[in-house]
């Protein structure tokens, strides 16, 4: 299989191709195991088939997440996040990288604002961290399998699987908002504000985005907002 050969297929194909392939990679698994197989080298052509058709169904969804989120921060009218929507439509149509848009401001080491990394004195400021829609987004996910109002998300990155989740924390501690530099009352408030909050994860990004965006805005005009213990 040629990678051209997938480029114009939709989720839909991508997904029913992929069932497909390892179905038959299963099979061939069989006939290994019982010294029937045939040809060894579809075992290897089939695992490469694999990995292109399901990049490009990953780079699809990604893409998708990203104009949904961009979509539903242009319907939430109390809020400026023209800025936070146009990024993502720029990075939903590959106009933005995510070199151009998310840059680390610092980190956090035993409750310690740091600028360097502690072993290796490298510079923590100015980073891009691969993946970092995808990491807001399996965050905002895991709503689902903890519904609770408050929820730490620690997440590694894998240099083969990309973004996994180590483990889920009710109480984070101070961590967040000292990384973040900026309180969580003030966010609390506002969701606190809310009729409801959206079902869909992808909603739910985007209602995160533009309350931090918010959140800034009212900070920059009256100064840093105390952090919650």
């Amino acid at each position: 299989m040629k990678a051209a050969e997938i480029t114009d297929k939709t989720k839909v194909e991508l997904s029913a191709q992929s069932r497909e392939l390892r179905q038959e990679l299963f099979n061939l698994r069989l006939q290994k195991a019982t010294s029937q197989l045939e040809k060894p080298i579809r075992l290897r052509e089939l695992r490469r088939d694999i990995a292109r058709v399901e990049t490009r169904l990953s780079q699809l969804e990604r893409k998708h997440a990203l104009e949904k989120a961009a979509s539903a921060l242009e319907g939430v009218s109390d809020f400026n996040v023209d800025g936070v929507a146009a990024a993502l439509r720029g990075l939903a149509k590959g106009e933005l990288t995510r070199k151009d848009v998310f840059k680390t401001v610092g980190g956090v080491f035993q409750n310690r604002k740091v600028h360097q990394h502690p072993d290796t004195g490298a510079e923590l400021i100015g980073l891009q961290i691969p993946n970092w829609m995808e990491l807001l987004s399996l965050s905002t996910r895991c709503f689902e399998l903890a519904p609770l109002g408050y929820l730490g998300v620690d997440v590694v990155l894998d240099r083969h699987l990309g973004p996994l989740v180590l483990e889920l924390n009710a109480r984070p501690g101070l961590s967040i908002q000292l990384a973040n530099n900026k309180g969580l009352r003030p966010r609390l408030e506002l969701v606190e504000k809310l009729d409801s909050v959206p079902k869909d994860p992808g909603e739910r990004l985007a209602l995160a985005l533009s309350l931090a965006r918010s959140v800034d805005e009212g900070q920059a005009a009256s100064g840093p907002a105390p952090l919650s213990s």
